[in-house]
């Protein structure tokens, strides 16, 4: 599991924590024990030192783009599923265990899992809550939460590092 996080000492504890939990649950329904890394995206505060406290294997990338940051985390990680999740977000107790039960049909290589947010601010509150509703009403989830197997992540060669809102724009004609 990959933690991605920048200057997120505030959040990680109880993201950590939540997610030991997970996997305390899925260790006790005979589960495979698991791995939480955090890959720490050039932090300026304590992220570190929090995850290590924690127990996390802590492994550093400075390149300040998501995509980067996770692949970084998939490549370190050793699980048959790798799993990402925001450093800011909560997952519930099951959330390992559920991940575990999905991916026994071998046809499923991977997903994302809708969580708990914890942003700052009464702006991203609300766009975060209209989104988790329209993800709700569309089956979508958000991706604070992800998982794929690993041979799946690796075929693709992760996530791709190259997007830009400039190409984006360009190729809509904007």
């Amino acid at each position: 599991m990959a933690v991605p996080a920048h200057n997120e000492e505030k959040y990680l504890p109880e993201t950590l924590a939540a997610l030991a939990r997970a996997g305390e649950f899925l260790a006790g329904k005979g589960g495979r024990l698991i791995e939480i890394l955090v890959v720490d995206n050039g932090s300026t505060d304590r992220t570190a030192q929090v995850a290590a406290a924690s127990g996390a294997r802590v492994i550093h990338e400075p390149e300040h783009n998501i995509a980067v940051v996770r692949n970084r985390g998939g490549e370190a990680a050793r699980g048959e599923v790798i799993v990402f999740v925001d450093a800011d977000t909560l997952v519930p107790e099951t959330f390992l265990w559920r991940i575990h039960q999905v991916t026994a049909d071998p046809a499923l290589l991977g997903g994302a899992v809708d969580t708990a947010y914890r942003p700052d601010g009464f702006i991203l509150k609300g766009y975060l809550g209209l989104y988790r509703l329209l993800g709700r009403v569309t089956g979508m989830a958000q991706g604070a939460a992800q998982f794929y197997r690993r041979d799946v992540f690796r075929t693709l060669g992760g996530y791709a590092d190259g997007f830009s809102w400039e190409r984006t724009l360009t190729c809509f004609g904007g």
